[in-house]
This record gives C-alpha cells, sequence and structure tokens, in this order.
C-alpha cells in the first residue's frame, strides 16, 4: 500500500508518496536560531517529491517484474495471483512500514501548523525538523522496497 499526502511546494502541491531519498540533515547551533526563508522550505518539499517519484518510479516497475515472474514460475492463474500474491506486497511487516510512513506524513503536514501561513520567514530549526522527518520518510519507503525485494526474491529461489 503506498500513502500518499500532498504538502505545498515551489511548484504547486507536491504529491509525497512514501519513499523519499536522504535529504541531508544540518545541525549546525547556528543554522538552528536563524531565519530560514520560505523558498528553503519549498526547496526541501520539492527535493523530498522528486526523490519519492524517483524511489517509486525505480523500485514499481522492477517489483511487478518479479511479481510476474513468481506467477509465471508457479503456474498461478489470474484469479489465484491476486490472492497469492497479496502476502507478498502486504503482511504484518509491510504494515509496521506503512504506519511509520502515515506518521512521518502527518508529521511533515503538521509542522509549523502554529505559525502563519503567509509568514516568509521561519525559526531555521523548523526547517531541520522537516529535514530529519523527510529523512526518515525516505528512510522507511527504502526499507520497505528492501523488504519487498528480499521477500520476493527469496521465494523466487525456492
Amino acid at each position: 500500500m503506498i500513502v500518499c499526502q500532498f504538502i505545498r511546494g515551489a511548484r504547486g502541491i507536491v504529491a509525497v508518496c512514501a519513499l523519499l531519498a536522504s535529504v541531508g540533515l544540518s545541525t549546525d547551533a547556528s543554522a538552528q536560531t536563524k531565519e530560514c526563508q520560505r523558498a528553503e522550505f519549498e526547496a526541501v518539499v520539492d527535493e523530498a517529491g522528486r526523490t519519492l517519484r524517483q524511489i517509486n518510479g525505480q523500485q514499481k516497475p522492477k517489483f511487478q517484474m518479479k511479481l510476474r515472474a513468481l506467477r509465471e514460475k508457479r503456474g498461478w492463474s489470474d484469479k489465484e495471483f491476486r490472492q497469492k500474491a497479496t502476502p507478498f506486497v502486504q503482511d504484518e511487516e509491510t504494515t509496521k512500514y506503512d504506519e511509520r510512513i502515515r506518521q512521518r506524513l502527518f508529521d511533515i503536514t503538521n509542522l509549523g501548523t502554529s505559525e502563519s501561513e503567509s509568514a516568509t520567514t521561519a525559526d531555521c530549526k523548523l526547517l531541520n525538523e522537516l529535514r530529519s522527518a523527510l529523512g526518515d520518510l525516505v528512510e522507511a519507503l527504502e526499507g520497505k522496497w528492501s523488504y519487498l525485494f528480499a521477500k520476493i526474491d527469496k521465494a523466487l529461489a525456492e
């Protein structure tokens, strides 16, 4: 299950779908207190959106190809495929990843909600929190894909 959340970015609303590449974390103390421009926040969100689309765009077709190979190897009919492929894409572990992803998306969308949306500057501590949350989101998505590939590769090797 892929979870999407919509976040306002420099190019309008960006769909952030449960996968992100690392977006460097800044722990510089001076960055914790200085003001950051709205454009900096938008750039982080835009980069995250690009990263998520890239990860999903690369992994989804590869995974679907492996699912089809498993179907062929096991001789599943169309009806059997839907039923028997489900445990390869949704189980207790993927549910944990999905929950982590949902939580990070919730955290991201609620960062700075007490701040005025029309503000042009904000505390850079908030920007660092955003980077951290997006980094964790990417990590969770990459972890989920790794788990799914390990599971299907094992089944294909049997």
